[in-house]
């Protein structure tokens, strides 16, 4: 993670943090388990446009490289950037039991196969994504598929280890998923990564290559994994008892969450694999530590479960703030965030969007401001009703409900000179 950092062209800890977890567990997922686990991880990096989500495959490439060089055997544990269905997810696994596959722009994959109009092989993509996961362990298969179309058929593979790191503008991604796709379990499969900052300066030290110590410990690690694949092992990772006692809390923490969540579907999703999630991250930092025998620490345990709480927090902000799916709660929620993100521009950036000069210092926040910004976010360019007009009405709604009030037009005309609406909150505001 470190490495991956520091050659990143714009450095984000928790960027590089998703990378590594994700390259590691492309590695030896297969050839570790933890119990009755593979260590393959779905990984998921959530940031805007230029905030440096590509330093991930960047810094992955340089490591694939110094390794390749005197291990090109290597190739093994690298996938496809994309499958075309399930049978092409099934046929790689046949021949790669374990890899990683870096997926770029996830969301426009997700948006696909979450669509309720998805056709066959996008369809049977998203089966495939769930059962590899889920039957990850050494003694577990994936069972043959059979198509009337026979180059489609598949066989069986034991222990399934795909690794996934997508990246995606979070817009894209949450507009292509709703409630239902939570209770599917494909979303809550993802440990998700959300850097939400700003963008970080250019690192003038960028795309240098590891340093040979880390390139000679990766490659002991290759040479493990490797020896697992051709005989057919695999390596336990034990815990200390305190470590175990903390992991059985956390699976008893998330089972009582789950068992409280009443009708609410979308916690009790986001918390079914949470005491997995903490132990498969425990166990890949133990291996990282010591290849040759690892075991879960108390620290690691720990650092696990403070990572899978934090992850899982900020899905369920998402929801409960409506920020999900493409609905009217959406643009509600989306002209929220859009306040919030105006009161931090410089008084020359909000002269620029036509804000009164003399409300600079004051919470409002003008029209024409609302009208640039929204016509480019997904909830109001496809809206059927056109994104100005759906603004006109959320806007509205907003003002009847007290979310906002507005400024009276005849005060705009006399005190500012002007005609276009300016809002600002109201009682209902939240």
């Amino acid at each position: 993670a470190a490495y991956i950092l520091a050659t990143a062209i714009r450095p984000v800890p928790e960027i590089a943090l998703a990378a590594s977890i994700a390259f590691l567990s492309g590695i030896c997922a297969r050839g570790y388990n933890v119990s009755s686990n593979g260590l393959n991880h779905y990984v998921l990096i959530l940031a805007r446009t230029g905030r440096g989500k590509d330093g991930a495959a960047s810094g992955i490439d340089l490591l694939i490289e110094a390794i390749m060089q005197s291990h090109p055997t290597f190739s093994m544990f690298i996938g496809p950037g994309n499958f075309a269905s399930g049978p092409a997810v099934i046929k790689t696994l046949a021949a790669q039991p374990c890899f990683l596959s870096v997926m770029g722009e996830f969301g426009q994959t997700l948006k696909l196969l979450c669509d309720p109009r998805a056709n066959e092989a996008q369809i049977t993509y998203k089966r495939a994504l769930l059962q590899s996961y889920s039957n990850s362990g050494f003694h577990k298969k994936m069972y043959a598929s059979a198509y009337s179309d026979k180059e489609k058929n598949t066989g069986i593979v034991q222990a399934p280890n795909l690794s996934l790191l997508g990246e995606s503008n979070p817009d894209t991604f949450f507009a292509s998923i709703d409630e239902s796709h939570i209770a599917e379990g494909l979303i809550s499969r993802f440990t998700v990564f959300q850097y939400d900052g700003l963008r970080v300066p250019e690192n003038e030290n960028a795309f240098h290559p590891p340093d040979k110590p880390l390139v000679e410990k990766l490659k002991e690690l290759v040479g493990i994994a490797t020896n697992a694949a051709y005989n057919m092992t695999n390596i336990p990772v034990s815990k200390t008892n305190e470590a175990n006692a903390l992991l059985k809390a956390f699976g008893v923490e998330a089972d009582n969450i789950i068992n409280t969540s009443g009708n609410t579907e979308t916690s009790a999703e986001l918390w079914n694999r949470a005491g997995l999630k903490a132990q498969k991250l425990a166990a890949l930092v133990a291996v990282g530590c010591v290849p040759k025998n690892p075991v879960i620490t108390l620290e690691l345990a720990t650092w696990a479960i403070n990572l899978t709480r934090r992850e899982i927090a900020a899905m369920h902000k998402r929801f409960a703030n409506g920020e999900i799916g493409t609905g009217e709660q959406k643009q509600d929620s989306e002209i929220k965030r859009l306040f919030a993100e105006f009161q931090k521009l410089t008084p020359d950036q909000k002269l620029a969007y036509r804000c009164p000069p003399a409300l600079l210092e004051t919470q409002v926040m003008p029209f024409h401001y609302l009208n640039l910004r929204c016509r480019s976010l997904t909830c109001f360019k496809d809206d059927r009703r056109g994104a100005k007009k759906a603004l006109e009405d959320a806007l509205n709604t907003m003002t009847k409900t007290e979310v906002f009030e507005m400024i009276p037009l005849s005060q705009l005309l006399h005190e500012h000179k002007t005609r276009s609406p300016v809002y600002y909150p109201g009682a209902a505001w939240s």
